[in-house]
């Protein structure tokens, strides 16, 4: 069996991660990676939420102690998250974590611009995680206590969101990088994607389900065209796709992504397919 932590030079190869050195000029956009099927997910883009009032921080300012970040400082190109994620793997290097979420994504290769990053860690280092994250230079944001500010080197301060799933073991991750960043694998990342869709699925609005399905199906896609093992979809690394409680509702929703499950490597229990 696989390890949790495998990883190494060929995923940088394979997976065609940017992140750190890269040869691409100065300035020059990302390559658009976004190839959703030719379904109702077509041309959809990746879905942000509003800017609200209560996330209006203020700009890294001398002599502070607390992170302000202004709304014009939100979203992240592909070098900044980059950046964040090596610094995240510098300042994480001692505790368990992963990189997670829409970050991850692009980590890997997704055109969009995530307004955080996102990590999970365990629940019981909750508390030693505060003192812990001011010592490392990271800032605490105003009424909210699950986001930290990180400064890049552009003068911005970055959003860094902190998780602690319960089920934090049971996460598919990999080591992956020049850095060594530890991230949720691409099958860890269709079980994260499929948890959500199932816990939003009774109240979300029909635009979020149309976005997290695309975002899954660029996943699988992924999975598909670099064909690495240590990626692949499997029951063990994706306890929450596996459940019908996920695989029914999406496959009758999104029947023109049933074979792309079974590409990645688990096909939907359904003798009608």
């Amino acid at each position: 069996m696989l390890n949790k932590f495998e990883g190494g030079i060929k995923h940088k190869m394979m997976l065609g991660l940017h992140c750190g050195l890269t040869s691409k000029a100065p300035g020059a956009p990302a390559p658009n990676h976004h190839t959703p099927l030719k379904t109702p997910l077509q041309d959809l883009k990746a879905q942000h939420l509003p800017f609200t009032p209560d996330e209006q921080l203020y700009s890294l300012r001398t002599g502070s102690s607390v992170a302000v970040i202004t709304d014009t400082d939100r979203s992240m190109n592909r070098e900044a998250v980059c950046e964040v994620v090596d610094m995240i793997a510098l300042r994480f290097s001692h505790i368990p974590y992963a990189v997670s979420g829409l970050a991850a994504m692009v980590y890997y290769g997704y055109n969009a611009h995530p307004f955080k990053v996102s990590i999970v860690c365990p629940a019981h280092t909750r508390e030693n995680q505060k003192g812990w994250a001011k010592a490392q230079g990271m800032m605490p944001i105003p009424r909210r206590p699950d986001i930290w500010g990180l400064a890049t080197t552009d003068g911005l301060v970055r959003q860094i969101r902190v998780r602690f799933p319960y089920d934090f073991e049971d996460i598919h991750m990999l080591k992956v990088g020049d850095s060594a960043v530890t991230i949720l694998s691409l099958a860890g990342l269709a079980d994260e994607l499929a948890r959500t869709y199932v816990n939003e699925l009774k109240f979300s609005s029909h635009e979020r389900q149309e976005g997290l399905a695309e975002e899954l199906v660029w996943v699988l896609k992924k999975i598909i065209r670099t064909r690495l093992p240590e990626h692949m979809l499997t029951p063990e690394r994706t306890p929450h796709l596996v459940k019908e409680t996920f695989w029914l509702p999406f496959s009758l929703s999104y029947p023109g992504t049933v074979p792309l499950f079974e590409k990645a490597g688990w096909k939907i229990p359904n003798e009608e397919w």
